[in-house]
């Protein structure tokens, strides 16, 4: 019952997406959903949602909650994507998102402590600072980076058909797996 325990949340999108074959199958013309391709699709969308479920998870261990995860990564996500976009290699991009995410968080305890208020509404107002920070960052459009700036390696995290083949699934995926491994 532990191994199922741990495996809740892949069965739990694995019937989400047999309901979803199934019920295209009985659709006039359909049955064409039930796809390795619309398989990996699925499970590398949910790779972001699972390694953010994994930092929650130990928040909530903790007794604790935080409401702003979603643009605290749409912060990093936007420092990175900037600095890349402002010719920074990829290696001091990474920094500049890493030490945004440390910054976001010391933030959000600093406040709970110093305050002594809930997180919950620590991090329901911070969250939109974050949000602000992030408008303010890209200067209220979308930033993109040239494509050349951004390696390969990362572009392929999230490719849903993985390069090499054998391995089904995309890196992304395998590495949201293993960090849950880890919790």
């Amino acid at each position: 019952t532990a191994i199922v325990g741990q495996l809740g949340p892949l069965l739990a999108l694995l019937l989400v997406f047999f309901f979803f074959a199934v019920t295209d199958a009985l659709q006039p013309g359909g049955g064409r959903f039930l796809s390795l391709r619309n398989l990996q699709t699925m499970l590398i969308s949910s790779a972001p949602v699972v390694v953010a479920a994994l930092g929650m998870t130990v928040i909530i261990i903790a007794g604790g909650i935080d409401l702003s995860a979603g643009t605290a990564v749409a912060l990093c996500a936007t420092v990175m994507a900037w600095t890349l976009q402002h010719g920074a290699p990829i290696e001091l991009a990474l920094l500049c998102s890493v030490l945004t995410g440390c910054a976001v968080g010391f933030v959000n305890g600093a406040l709970v402590s110093a305050l002594r208020v809930a997180p919950f509404i620590v991090t329901l107002g911070t969250m939109t600072a974050f949000l602000g920070t992030a408008k303010l960052v890209a200067d209220e459009t979308t930033v993109r980076p040239p494509l050349d700036t951004v390696p390969d390696w990362m572009n392929g995290l999230a490719m849903p058909s993985p390069e090499p083949a054998w391995l089904l699934v995309a890196p992304g995926t395998l590495l949201a797996v293993w960090l849950w491994q880890l919790l």
